[in-house]
């Protein structure tokens, strides 16, 4: 990683990133609701729908059903069959039919088509010496159909089914824990979460995982040394599903870091738990908790994505975010951290979606127009800036 010289904020930077440890930033996107009204006029390859943006690449699915990526592609993570570093959008080959999600993490990519079926292209962690670097979309076997949502972690991905919950390894050598409670590695395999059958409702994954239950309660598991699995301990891992502890009810979505986990609750409030050392828990400090705390001032809250920072989209759709801000990432024109929520300059209503990726965001309006900033290391369109600018789609 580079870091500019001179940032008051470089402490509390490297603080999150000792505990993500020597990875690439992989990172995990949830699928963004679907905005309809976007594409209400028809089929047009410049409008977008969806956007999922990683640790280094980020990609939008367009109101035609194109998936157009951009950013590093050193592992194929944009999907046009080459290794090539792009700077605009390029379209995703042979994605599947009628994609209704996609998730972008660090290296690795995938879609999820209208039957429900997986398809994923690049390799997360092939810059560490992974082979099998696939940079058109390849099935994911026995994800073929029933798929609804899907989420990246830092080593691992998750599906959510009308049955359940499935992980997999995404690397040979992973020895992240993804919840089945062994230490067989399931490298391209989904195995089944025990105890998270029908029912679950979202899912969010990074070195750690959770899942929102059909009662509106949170079970998380993985990466604890941040306390960010929410059972009141720190420790270096859990290896299945737990009860984060105040949350068995009332929560609609839920979102992953690389330290911290923040969940939605049903009233349009958000609390959050773990590391707070740039402020991401939003309550106004920078102590740590490993049990959910109310972040403050927030009310009518309709969604909220997780990543360095975190994003919410209020009712009228304006949008707030906080925490980490070494890149900009809050959009409030500073790289100044906020324990509170903040609005994002030129954002203060019409956003109908947000995706938070390692040090970039991306928001779509409720035109279907792509806006993004934050940080750039290999010069992608609407990168390096400090407020949004618009991110155009080729033809």
């Amino acid at each position: 990683m580079l870091f500019p010289t001179g940032n008051a904020h470089l402490p509390a930077l490297l603080g999150l990133l000792l505990v993500v440890g020597c990875r690439n930033g992989n990172v995990k996107q949830l699928p963004i609701h679907l905005h309809e009204d976007a594409c209400a006029g028809g089929v047009d390859n410049n409008k977008i729908r969806l956007v999922s943006v990683g640790s280094d690449s980020a990609c939008a699915v367009t109101c035609s059903g194109a998936i157009k990526c951009w950013g590093r592609n050193s592992c194929g993570q944009l999907g046009d069959g080459t290794t090539t570093d792009r700077t605009v959008p390029v379209e995703v080959q042979n994605p599947g039919s009628g994609v209704k999600a996609i998730a972008v993490g660090g290296g690795y990519a995938c879609a999820v088509s209208s039957a429900g079926g997986v398809r994923c292209w690049g390799a997360q962690g092939c810059m560490f010496g992974d082979r099998g670097v696939s940079p058109l979309p390849t099935d994911i076997v026995g994800l073929e159909s029933g798929v609804t949502a899907i989420a990246i972690g830092e080593e691992h991905t998750c599906v959510l089914l009308n049955v359940g919950v499935k992980c997999w390894n995404n690397t040979e050598d992973d020895e992240e824990p993804i919840g089945d409670g062994s230490t067989t590695q399931a490298y391209l395999s989904p195995v089944d979460e025990p105890g998270l059958g029908p029912g679950v409702i979202d899912i969010d994954a990074w070195g750690t995982s959770c899942a929102v239950t059909s009662t509106g309660g949170v079970k998380c598991w993985g990466n604890n040394m941040s306390g960010q699995v929410g059972n009141g301990e720190s420790a270096l891992a859990v290896p299945t599903p737990v009860d984060v502890i105040g949350l068995g009810s009332g929560v609609s979505r839920i979102g992953v870091s690389h330290s911290f986990v923040c969940a939605l609750t049903d009233a349009g409030t958000v609390k959050c738990w773990g590391n707070n050392q740039a402020g991401s828990l939003g309550d106004g400090t920078t102590e740590s908790h490993f049990t959910p705390v109310d972040v403050v001032g927030l009310s009518g809250v309709a969604a909220m994505d997780v990543g360095t920072s975190t994003c919410v989209i209020g009712a009228e759709g304006g949008l707030k975010c906080w925490g980490a801000n070494f890149w900009g990432t809050l959009g409030d024109g500073t790289t100044t951290d906020r324990s509170t929520p903040g609005d994002v300059v030129g954002l203060a209503s019409g956003v109908t979606a947000i995706s938070s990726g390692w040090g970039q965001v991306c928001a779509i309006t409720g035109a279907g127009v792509l806006k993004c900033w934050g940080r750039s290391f290999w010069g992608e369109k609407g990168t390096n800036t400090l407020t949004p600018v618009e991110v155009e789609m080729k033809p």
